[in-house]
């Protein structure tokens, strides 16, 4: 949701996960595996029937076609290979991008296994599976499983990548999301500006970096906004828009999440000097 209307967890997770490189290639498009506060609300205009099921005929083929992958590759190479766990890992994350949750982590979990033994527990594949898996118990509202797996991802590229790796920073972006679901404001906001430290030190002008320091920036000003601090969320916001208007070139419509929370922000201000509609001073404001 945006600042004007919360959205769900659910609902925030569905949107985070649209925009991962693996869902790109799921829907046949192409940022890290970024959590987001600041996620749109859906459109409220409904798909067509014929869609719906043209969507559902190709989610259904591509569930069953990496069903028999897995099925191939276990006969092949057994239960305890990469190979296998490539294939436990992809069934999973259509689940997983299906909203079928429970199945999905039952896939990744299996992938998880067979990644930390046959890869080790530092490598990415057992990072991004576990994010994953932090994605699906999210969606399900297992809020402290959620911050475990995230904790472990964090410990295991810690100890391989070192703790000012630009990649720590996207986890400490998703575990500081999780604490503020769990109600830890102050611990929230201390995880936020630690990742930006991060991404303070180890800047470089990469389009996914550059991304992700955005998606922060309006995790943080989503927080600080929500705690009364609009003065403050309304510079974070502006950051985050320098970025993704300014560097990278975005369009208007990719930006229009952000120009309405700033215009959200704006009328708060204007109402701490006046009366009026918060709503109606909202638009007032995006049309500006």
């Amino acid at each position: 949701g945006s600042l004007r209307t919360d959205s769900t967890v659910t609902t925030q997770v569905e949107m985070s996960l649209k925009r991962c490189p693996d869902y790109l290639l799921f829907a046949g498009v192409g940022g890290k595996n970024q959590l987001g506060l600041l996620c749109r609300k859906p459109n409220s205009n409904h798909e067509t029937m014929s869609t719906q099921i043209i969507k559902f005929g190709i989610h259904a083929i591509k569930k069953r076609d990496a069903i028999a992958g897995l099925n191939r590759a276990l006969q092949r190479y057994g239960s305890r290979h990469p190979v296998v766990g490539e294939a436990h890992y992809r069934l999973g994350l259509i689940h997983l991008f299906t909203g079928n949750y429970i199945e999905a982590m039952v896939q990744l979990e299996d992938a998880l296994q067979i990644y930390m033994v046959a890869l080790g527990n530092g490598h990415q594949d057992v990072s991004s599976t576990l994010v994953y898996i932090a994605f699906a118990q999210l969606a399900l509202y297992r809020f402290d499983d959620a911050r475990s797996s995230i904790l472990r991802a964090s410990r295991y590229r810690t100890n391989t990548l070192g703790p000012g790796h630009p990649e720590i920073a996207s986890l400490l972006n998703n575990l500081a999301f999780v604490s503020f679901k769990l109600g830890d404001v102050q611990e929230a906001d201390s995880i936020f500006q630690d990742a930006l430290d991060i991404q303070r030190d180890a800047f470089v002008t990469e389009m996914n970096f550059l991304k992700t320091v955005s998606t922060v920036l309006c995790n943080i000003a989503y927080l600080h906004a929500k705690n009364g601090m609009f003065s403050k969320a309304l510079v974070e916001l502006e950051g985050s828009l320098e970025i993704r208007q300014d560097i990278l070139c975005e369009d208007a419509t990719a930006l229009t999440d952000i120009h309405e929370n700033m215009a959200h922000l704006m009328a708060i201000s204007h109402l701490q000097k006046t009366a009026g509609d918060l709503d109606a001073i909202t638009d007032e404001y995006i049309l500006m």
